[in-house]
């Protein structure tokens, strides 16, 4: 099992800690107005909540010792497409 520094663990700590708070809340708005939003920002809603769900997994295979980098190796990966969007934008 990988040793973690304290340092390391307050920053998966505080990840795990606002994923919740975003999927509770995302998990909330869904069931109370989703009768009154439309369909766009349900489909929206439910891809916050399933980025904000796939995060709070990764942080458990962090700390379970299931992924085989180190915490400042962690990255985003870019979609394909995005980075050339991004550049056209400069």
């Amino acid at each position: 099992m990988k040793n973690f520094t304290e340092k390391d663990l307050s920053y998966v700590k505080d990840m795990f800690e606002w994923n919740t708070n975003v999927l509770q809340l995302t998990n909330h708005f869904l069931e109370e107005f989703s009768d009154s939003i439309d369909g766009d920002s349900i489909e929206l809603l439910e891809e916050i909540f399933e980025l904000h769900y796939q995060n709070l997994h990764q942080c458990i295979r962090i700390l379970n010792g299931e992924d085989s980098y180190t915490l400042e190796e962690c990255e985003y990966e870019v979609e394909e497409g995005e980075e050339e969007e991004d550049e056209e934008d400069e």
